[in-house]
């Protein structure tokens, strides 16, 4: 899953959701929670009102800088899903 800002600066950031038997698990390479991403991007909350009451399972690792030149989210998210972390 791509998030994009709605704001004037285009931010873009991978993370994953995958399920498994009786949870969710929220993969995010800057190691937020789903509303952290949420209010970097300043997008609705649709997606927390969407897994709203599901065992959700945020992973708290930071394994990549939060900076705009920092672009690698997305093979580490695509590493998460594939491969596992």
């Amino acid at each position: 899953m791509q998030i994009h800002s709605l704001g004037p600066a285009s931010v873009g950031h991978w993370i994953s959701l995958i399920q498994y038997p009786g949870y969710i698990e929220n993969f995010d390479s800057y190691g937020l929670t789903i509303d952290q991403e949420l209010s970097i991007t300043h997008e609705k909350r649709y997606l927390s009102i969407l897994l709203r009451g599901q065992e959700v399972k945020q992973g708290t690792v930071q394994l990549q800088e939060i900076r705009n030149d920092v672009n690698t989210c997305g093979a580490v998210t695509s590493n998460n899903v594939f491969g596992g972390i």
